[in-house]
């Protein structure tokens, strides 16, 4: 007979091992288990907002009027095309359903790609690491990650497609932590979660070792040092952030008021 402790293990791997690809692709080892009697998980509500809703920052990290002039002409031009290609990014992630509807070689794949190069060309932070403006609560709207979207874990064990998939950023204190919903049959809802560590590289990468994963309020345990990676964070700005993990995977994400 498989051990307890192995086989809870097998069944963490397949519903954590997408949360954890959220910020990179470890390998997930066994580990043990303990049992908690509560736990600290945040009970998102929100559901996805309109394009338009998630491209309004939060007035205490909008930025200052610019002063006049030439200099205001041009950035103002430039601005206006970040904000039509985010408009038109959005829309599209949308419409592929955080990405189950643009797989691999599809032209939906290549044109949504296309839209994150040209941002990510126009990147105005190159230091994101260091920018107050990557801290907070961040909604995942589109990835290439297989794993996160469920689509190789059992049906009842992927995430809800009506609940946001949310990340939180802790720069200063260099932890973030991945929460995804998931609803079994429509009856049970309940969330998991993994907490990360988080070590700078560059002025935009950082290595990620995640040390503890939450399966629903009651079970948690301890991650194994194999599970880490990097996570490159490519565009930043008050109202979207565009990071790219070591397995090649993309992330297209908005912040929640």
């Amino acid at each position: 007979k498989m051990h307890k402790d192995s086989l809870f293990a097998v069944i963490s791997a397949i519903l954590l091992h997408g949360t954890c690809s959220f910020l990179t692709t470890p390998n997930i080892a066994s580990t043990g288990i303990f049992v908690k009697s509560s736990a600290d998980f945040v009970s998102s509500q929100r559901l996805y907002c309109g394009v338009e809703k998630c491209l309004v920052a939060p007035a205490s990290i909008r930025p200052s009027k610019q002063s006049s002039g030439l200099g205001m002409l041009l950035g103002n031009s430039k601005k206006r095309k970040v904000e039509i290609l985010k408009t038109e990014l959005l829309t599209m992630s949308e419409q592929c359903r955080r990405g189950l509807d643009s797989p691999a070689g599809s032209e939906q794949r290549d044109a949504i790609v296309s839209k994150i190069e040209q941002i990510e060309s126009l990147n105005e932070i190159p230091a994101t690491l260091s920018s107050a403006l990557i801290n907070g609560q961040w909604t995942l709207r589109w990835t290439t990650s297989e794993s996160i979207l469920g689509a190789r874990r059992p049906e009842p064990f992927r995430p809800d497609p009506s609940r946001p998939i949310l990340q939180y950023i802790d720069a200063i204190n260099l932890k973030a932590r991945n929460v995804e919903s998931l609803s079994i049959g429509g009856i049970l809802r309940f969330e998991n979660s993994v907490e990360a560590e988080l070590q700078p590289i560059t002025k935009s990468k950082c290595a990620v070792q995640f040390k503890k994963f939450n399966i629903g309020p009651l079970l948690s345990f301890k991650a194994p040092a194999t599970a880490r990676g990097e996570l490159d964070t490519t565009y930043l700005d008050a109202t979207l952030r565009v990071s790219r993990g070591d397995k090649g995977n993309l992330f297209v994400l908005t912040r929640d008021p």
